[in-house]
């Protein structure tokens, strides 16, 4: 039997030791108790007891037993270093570092160095941690652990490169140590020596395949090296090894850097799951958010990390860039100054609240932001540009410029400062610099569409449209569907007049951007233009649909209701405008122009007058009113404002002409004709005038509109006219002055020049009228009709002097052929009155005669004016004729022979179509001409039956148009057959006597059938007027329709053959048709007065008084 061990107090420490060995530390403790029993006085085993008791935790009771071994033995280095560790591991770390120092003090242990080093460590106190492991190295040169903490301390005092070295020496003595490697790694990713640290990693790895921090420091790495997939890929197996908030963020932040905004917001919400109150992935998960344009999730995750008390600088900075982009300027501003308020001196949040500020159109505000940022960072280009923006957009241009030019200092090879200094000085007019800087702009980008656009705009105004245009193309190649390009390019064809083209730009314009307001604007304006004027309403409809308060729309559309004659509904147009726009006078002078047109002339001028009070330098309401009061029979007044019109603009050609047209009124024709001349010169410069901007806004439309080469021709024409009719009043002098001793003759003159007077003017008024129309379509047609009308007026007064002139030599001979006739008229009515039927019949035949052949006239000239041009038929008569059609067709009945020849010479010849086509007739009337025409007979017959009794002897010389010749026949048969057929003869006469007065009085021209059938019967000369009118009341109660009609107007033959043109001039005086003239000329008779006696004047008003 083996014996058995004495069981004494080393027995149990032994025992103690072996238990403690083994991990079996409450049997450890059990006999180290054991052994101080026996003998409690032995050191040893307190402290081998507070060493198991540390080991369990029970960190007081190891301080006490430590205590007690320090008691017995006060030099027991190992009890106050095992002391040290228990005090250490219940934090109470400066008074293990006491326990250390005794320690060390009796006895320099590399542990204890070792151990007081860490504690050191933990308080942060690093230089003493590293003295602490120095100590330890020297007692150890081969410890690892020691190394590798010591490389902690010193990574922690940022000497890196010191903390490798160390973590070296750690591997080389312990090369499957991975934490070394791992720092290692830590330590040269901080020097940015990624390659070398992705070595370490992979080392920890190759050590620890499920290390997640490994993966996850190897991300990091990896998205330092940029190489983003990998890294994000390091980051998954760190997350499927270990899943935490983390590895989540980061791996989110590579996501969301890589565009893949979805994932990395899914990555962000995984972290907010792992760590819900932690605010960075709500920051985070915001910002991805917010590049989503989520604004509004974007701001309740902002809201989330405030909340958590992460409310930086930044987080209020996006959530202020969240609410901008939802257009919340405000919050977004309150947010910006909140971001300021935490970090006063970031000029971020300052640069931000600027741009807030700035599309707010509260530029001041924006100047004052971004001159802060300045001042915080003075190299902030962007500052400088958009506070230029903001400068620009208080029209302080050249203080933008200097900020543009600022910012191309900072960031010269940046485009957009270049670009918008070229649009700055676009509207200082400064075109050929814009133009360079717009070029540099292009240069350093040339697919920068602003700077295209806003070259395109230099050279517009430097008059290169087509290069304009080129810009304007490459905008929209580089960007299809920018409607600006669109529009820009519109508005460079409209200036071309390439109307059409320009429309199509600003439809398309209007389809990319709905409620493009100027395009819209644009386009309306084009459609009138284009005479489309409705569709020009819808265009401007649709401006006050987008904006109700846009006056110019309801302006423009009051101005095209006014060219379509709806001056009603332009008036309310106008009183909108000037309801949104009181001191809108183009509004004002606009509705005056109205109500000018509704008759209500005052009015008109009162508006005139409020446009003129609210822009005294507004040259078109002097004119427009000086037309109000011209209208209003005000001519002085209307020439004072002209003349003040003229004063303010002399430029504008048109106010010459219109006071030259109140000049020619008043009978100054000198003054009117020095007007025309101004004018004519104005007009002839305009174009240059433009150029070297000498004219005004308003002329420059009206250039832009109405200017072309016929309007010119046309006011040089009108020019002349004004020279003759100067020259035709010398000619009409002098007429009056060779007949001083014949008073009817010169009554006559002076009648005659009135009613030239009455045309010319008519002529410059309508001249007038068509250079201030803005119709092109019926100004063009109208300029012909003025040129071709001033040619015949010429020609017309020309014969008409002539006319004269040969009827003052020939006034004695006229003298003698009324003496040889009065004998034949006087025995004509005394047998006229031996009979009542005879005086019936007698009118039945005058009547019929020229009813039935103005209503033949009518069928055949006023269906086509047969204006027909034929090198075989050169027929003086019938060309004669024709000149008095439409309105009173052809008199002479030799015409409808003639005519007839012609057609039917056309129809054998197979040219009936192409006088069919002249004549203008529908198929229908076409084909009844051709059935009428067909032989010469068929006409020929119809003349005939015009006669109530024919005589075929008279109707063969009417056919031949043998007038003279037939009056000589009835002149010199009338003995034989003064009892028989007279009385119808004579009808016949007195109508080819009426029907060849016609062709020599300018009155005539412009009757109707009717009314030329009551005026030529009453022109007849045929008979002795006094005793016709005594003969005509004797028989007035027989009754017969055609003779109460002839008779009522008998009385005023005399009258109204003495004083030739009377009629028409006083139909123009009173604006009354001829038989109102008449009938209120017997009125007045019946009243009393003397109308043979009246003058013209005193008459015409006497007239309307009646009316």
């Amino acid at each position: 039997m083996s014996e058995e061990p004495i069981k004494d107090h080393v027995y149990w420490i032994n025992e103690g030791n072996r238990r403690y060995e083994e991990e079996m530390l409450e049997e450890a403790v059990a006999h180290y108790n054991e052994a101080i029993k026996i003998k409690p006085d032995v050191a040893l085993a307190y402290n081998n007891k507070s060493n198991a008791l540390n080991s369990l935790g029970r960190y007081e009771e190891a301080i006490e037993s430590c205590n007690e071994a320090i008691r017995i033995k006060p030099d027991y280095s190992e009890a106050f270093s095992t002391k040290g560790n228990a005090l250490r591991d219940l934090g109470r770390k400066l008074e293990a570092i006491k326990c250390y120092n005794e320690s060390i003090k009796f006895n320099p242990d590399y542990v204890t160095y070792c151990s007081k080093g860490n504690v050191l460590y933990d308080l942060v106190k690093y230089e003493e941690a590293i003295i602490c492991y120095n100590e330890a190295i020297l007692l150890k040169p081969n410890s690892a652990s020691v190394y590798y903490n010591k490389g902690n301390a010193l990574y922690n005092l940022g000497s890196k490169v010191e903390a490798i070295k160390c973590y070296d020496e750690a591997i080389k003595f312990e090369p499957n140590n991975y934490s070394a490697y791992f720092n290692k790694g830590n330590a040269l990713s901080d020097l940015c020596r990624y390659e070398e640290a992705l070595i370490c990693c992979d080392k920890v790895l190759a050590f620890r395949q499920n290390n997640a921090d490994a993966y996850f420091n190897k991300g990091n790495i990896l998205d330092s090296l940029g190489r983003k997939i990998e890294a994000i890929d390091s980051y998954s197996k760190s997350i499927e090894i270990a899943p935490n908030y983390a590895a989540y963020c980061k791996k989110g932040n590579n996501l969301y850097e890589l565009d893949k905004k979805l994932e990395a917001i899914d990555c962000y919400s995984k972290a907010i799951q792992l760590e819900p109150n932690n605010p960075i992935p709500y920051y985070n998960k915001g910002n991805a958010l917010k590049d989503l344009c989520k604004y509004e999730e974007a701001i309740e995750c902002y809201n989330k990390a405030i909340n958590l008390k992460h409310g930086n600088a930044n987080t209020y900075l996006n959530k202020g860039n969240a609410l901008n982009s939802l257009d919340k300027k405000l919050e977004a501003i309150d947010c910006y100054s909140k971001a300021i308020q935490l970090e006063p001196n970031n000029p971020i949040p300052y640069y931000n609240k600027g741009n807030a500020f700035n599309d707010s159109c509260k530029y001041e505000e924006a100047i004052e932001c971004y001159n802060k940022a300045i001042d915080l960072k003075d190299d902030n280009a962007n500052a400088y540009l958009n506070k230029g923006n903001a400068l620009s957009s208080l029209d302080r241009k050249l203080e933008a410029i200097d900020c543009y030019s600022k910012a191309i200092q900072l960031e010269p090879n940046n485009p957009i400062p270049y670009s918008s200094k070229g649009n700055a000085l676009n509207f200082l007019c400064k075109y050929e610099e814009a133009l360079e800087c717009c070029n540099k702009a292009i240069e350093l980008n040339p697919d920068y569409i602003n700077a295209h656009c806003n070259k395109g705009f230099a050279l517009s105004n430097l008059e290169r449209k087509l290069e304009a245009i080129d810009c304007y193309d490459k905008t929209i190649k580089l960007e299809p569907n920018n409607p600006m390009s669109y529009y820009n390019k519109g508005y460079a064809l409209d200036c071309l007049n390439k109307y059409e083209e320009a429309l199509d730009c600003y439809n398309k314009a209007i389809a990319l951007k709905h409620d493009y307001v100027s395009a819209y604007c644009n386009k309306g304006n084009i459609l009138c233009e284009l005479d489309r004027k409705l569709e020009a309403i819808e265009c401007y409809d649709k401006i006050i649909e987008l904006e109700p308060k846009n006056y110019d729309a309801y302006y423009n559309k009051g101005k095209t209701l006014n060219d379509l004659s709806r001056h009603e509904k332009a008036i309310e147009c106008y009183n909108k405008a000037i309801e949104i726009k009181p001191d809108y006078s183009s509004a004002y002078c606009n509705k005056g122009y109205s109500l000018s047109h509704l008759g209500k002339k005052e009015e008109a001028i009162e508006c005139y007058n409020k446009a003129i009070s609210i822009n005294p330098e507004d040259s078109g309401s002097y004119c427009n009113k000086a037309v109000s009061l011209y209208d209003l029979g005000k001519k002085q007044e209307a020439i004072e404002n002209l003349t003040t019109a003229i004063t303010i603009d002399p430029a504008n050609p048109l106010y010459y002409c219109d006071r030259a047209k109140v000049f020619n009124s008043l009978n100054q024709e000198a003054e009117a004709l020095q007007d025309f001349n101004i004018a004519y010169n104005l007009m002839k410069e305009v174009h240059i005038n433009r150029r070297n901007k000498k004219l005004s806004n308003e002329n420059i439309d009206w250039i832009n509109k109405t200017l072309d080469q016929d309007r010119i021709e046309l006011l040089k024409k009108l020019t002349t006219l004004q020279e003759s009719a100067i020259e035709f009043k010398e000619e009409f002098e002098k007429l009056k002055d060779e007949v001083s001793e014949n008073p009817d003759l010169k009554r006559e003159i002076d009648e005659q020049y009135k009613i030239i007077k009455a045309q010319h003017s008519q002529i410059v008024e309508r001249a007038v009228d068509c250079l201030n129309s803005n119709n092109n379509n019926e100004s063009n047609s109208e300029i012909q009709n003025l040129t071709n009308d001033m040619n015949k007026f010429k020609i017309s007064t020309e014969e008409e002097i002539s006319y004269l002139r040969s009827l003052i030599q020939k006034v004695d001979q006229e003298k003698v052929n009324r003496e040889e006739v009065e004998p034949y008229a006087l025995k004509v009515c005394s047998e006229i009155e031996r009979s009542p039927n005879v005086l019936k019949k007698y009118y039945e035949a005058l009547y019929n005669r020229l009813h039935n052949s103005l209503k033949e006239a009518e069928i055949i000239c006023n269906s086509g004016n047969l204006a027909i041009d034929t090198q075989n038929y050169k027929i003086s008569a019938f060309s004669q004729a024709l000149q008095l059609t439409p309105m009173i067709g052809s008199m002479l009945s030799n015409v409808f022979s003639k005519a007839a020849e012609v057609i039917s010479a056309h129809y054998i010849k197979k040219h009936a179509v192409k006088l069919i086509n002249t004549l203008g007739l529908n198929p229908d009337a076409r084909e009844n001409v051709i059935k009428r025409t067909a032989e010469t007979s068929t006409l020929r017959n119809r003349i005939k039956i015009c006669d109530v009794e024919h005589n075929p002897e008279v109707n063969l010389w009417i056919n031949k148009g043998l007038i003279a010749k037939c009056k000589d026949f009835f002149m010199v048969n009338i003995e034989d057959n003064l009892y028989q057929s007279n009385h119808q003869i004579l009808g016949c006469i007195d109508a080819l006597k009426i029907l060849y007065t016609i062709q020599h009085n300018e009155f005539a021209k412009d009757l109707s059938s009717e009314e030329t059938v009551s005026i030529l019967v009453l022109t007849s000369a045929s008979y002795d007027f006094s005793k016709a009118r005594t003969i005509t009341e004797q028989k007035k109660k027989r009754s017969c329709a055609c003779n109460a009609f002839l008779i009522k107007n008998l009385e005023y033959k005399h009258f109204l053959l003495n004083k030739p043109g009377l009629l028409k001039h006083l139909s123009i005086s009173t604006n009354l048709p001829y038989y109102k003239v008449i009938n209120y000329s017997i009125e007045l008779e019946q009243l009393g007065h003397n109308v043979y006696e009246l003058d013209i004047e005193t008459l015409a008003n006497l007239m309307i008084s009646l009316e």
